[in-house]
């Protein structure tokens, strides 16, 4: 997982003190390596690895993505040197295509709302979402509300979860054509936003208010109704289940071999601080007790954590699959 559990468990120690970092470190421990499907890829030196931060950090830049974006909607343009640009930008040669957009910049010459649009698309590529938002700030009325722009901005914001904001923006999409299949983008980018933030009800009125394509309604409807029928767990149950029986309350969230390796692992601990002071082997007895006590603590934070994990799971399960049907990704 990343990071290891080592460095999982001195990043929480020194944030948040000694105590809970041995809790946190021991519930990392009884998490390694099990139910890979509750986490999120990452690629690093040694390969792929699960992500798991801690203290709730967001994992934007730590996602590994394996599709490749063909952002550039024109195949043609009239400027050569906007054909230039997309057929790099088609070709995923980002930091090149924003090479050639400095020159231009320098040159101080005015290739209109396409260049800044290709330029926000080659910071998303590279992830640099914050880079977007910025220079979509200082734009011009005009440019602020140039659908290709409008694309990439809500693409940045979407990745680093500013649903709010995208929400907000909808107002500037009212005029605009839904057949338009950047402005559909940008539609269901607001209904994703919606779901995302857990506004199923605003996001119903969406619906019936007739902001979507007709041909994105079915699709939308389907998510709502997947998202209303997920049986969501109940953290406080997991808690006190792992109170009665260490394990069981990461059984219920799902994660079963980690269930199992934290009742196991409670269950020698408890036994080898019973039998070291029925042998009056004190020292080792309190050794064995603190270490029981902190698995014993951490089996019960980490399965409320655990269910909390696998309703999100089962949540964005629902999202990934509308975001595929309407290809939000492209």
């Amino acid at each position: 997982m990343y990071p290891s559990c080592s460095n999982y468990a001195l990043q929480t120690i020194k944030e948040q003190g000694l105590i809970t970092g041995i809790i946190n470190g021991s519930d990392r421990l009884l998490r390694c390596g099990h139910e890979h499907k509750y986490y999120n890829l990452t690629l690093q030196e040694k390969g792929f690895k699960q992500i798991d931060l801690p203290n709730n950090e967001k994992e934007t830049n730590l996602l590994f993505s394996v599709e490749h974006q063909s952002h550039t909607f024109n195949s043609i343009y009239k400027d050569s040197t906007l054909n230039l640009l997309a057929s790099l930008i088609n070709d995923g040669l980002y930091s090149e295509a924003l090479i050639e957009i400095y020159k231009i910049k320098i040159e101080k010459r005015d290739l209109g709302d396409d260049l800044i649009a290709f330029e926000m698309m080659c910071l998303n590529a590279m992830k640099m979402y914050d880079k977007v938002i910025y220079n979509y700030s200082l734009l011009d009325t005009k440019s602020k509300n140039s659908t290709p722009i409008l694309n990439q901005l809500f693409k940045s914001h979407l990745k680093q979860e500013n649903y709010n904001n995208i929400i907000q923006l909808d107002s500037v999409l009212i005029q605009k054509d839904k057949s338009d299949f950047r402005v559909r983008q940008l539609l269901n980018l607001v209904f994703t936003s919606y779901i995302n933030d857990n506004k199923l009800t605003d996001a119903k009125i969406y619906i019936n208010n007739n902001r979507l394509n007709n041909s994105d309604v079915k699709n939308a409807e389907t998510a709502l109704n997947d998202l209303n029928s997920i049986k969501y767990k109940s953290p406080t149950l997991a808690t006190i289940s792992s109170i009665i029986i260490p394990g069981s309350g990461y059984i219920y969230a799902g994660h079963t071999v980690t269930g199992i390796s934290a009742l196991i692992f409670n269950s020698l601990l408890a036994y080898a601080t019973y039998t070291s002071f029925k042998s009056n082997n004190k020292g080792m007895g309190v050794l064995t007790g603190l270490i029981g006590i902190g698995f014993y603590v951490s089996n019960i934070q980490g399965a409320g954590k655990s269910v909390i994990r696998y309703n999100n799971y089962k949540k964005q399960q629902v999202i990934k699959d509308f975001e595929r049907k309407i290809n939000i990704n492209n």
